[in-house]
């Protein structure tokens, strides 16, 4: 479904929001952003215990984009 955090795998509702977090940064992207650009994380940013906070603070959270990033060109989603 579209509606979930393809982390965690919650799904959107009440307070829980997803935001689209870029793979790299879009500073580095010279095209515009497709869907293998982006995964849909938990959020918001800026608040610790969401997945797209865990990615972009931890080495681990990075590492785990990467290997999602070969998914999305594979075609598979977690959701």
């Amino acid at each position: 479904p579209v509606g979930c955090c393809e982390r965690c795998g919650k799904n959107r509702n009440g307070f829980m929001r997803l935001e689209l977090a870029h793979i790299d940064s879009r500073k580095f992207i010279e095209h515009k952003t497709t869907d293998k650009d982006v995964l849909r994380l938990c959020g918001p940013s800026t608040e610790s215990g969401t997945c797209h906070h865990w990615v972009e603070s931890t080495r681990e959270g990075r590492e785990w984009m990467r290997v999602m990033q070969v998914r999305l060109m594979e075609g598979i989603n977690a959701c």
